[in-house]
């Protein structure tokens, strides 16, 4: 299993990564994602939240003439999402 302790000088933050984990009785090979993976999902997500503050930023009427486009902002970004999956 790898070292997990504390190692001030290999990090700046004063704790080395794991370099595999133990799921189960089972030891992975390597890390579960990789760098670009991570930026790539944090990019996805910030889509999504960019997404959601236009869809609740439209104001009802002014940007659609959709009359079954709810007027709370929380309501819309389900409607939206709902209507999107459709």
């Amino acid at each position: 299993m790898a070292d997990h302790k504390t190692e001030s000088s290999s990090s700046p933050l004063g704790y080395q990564f794991p370099e595999t984990f133990k799921i189960g009785k089972k030891e992975t090979d390597g890390l579960l994602v990789d760098t670009n993976q991570l930026r790539g999902h944090l990019a996805l997500l910030n889509a999504f939240s960019m997404l959601r503050a236009k869809i609740e930023g439209i104001k009802v009427g002014e940007w659609t003439e959709d009359r079954y486009m709810p007027k709370d902002k929380d309501k819309r970004w389900v409607w939206f999402i709902g209507f999107a999956v459709e």
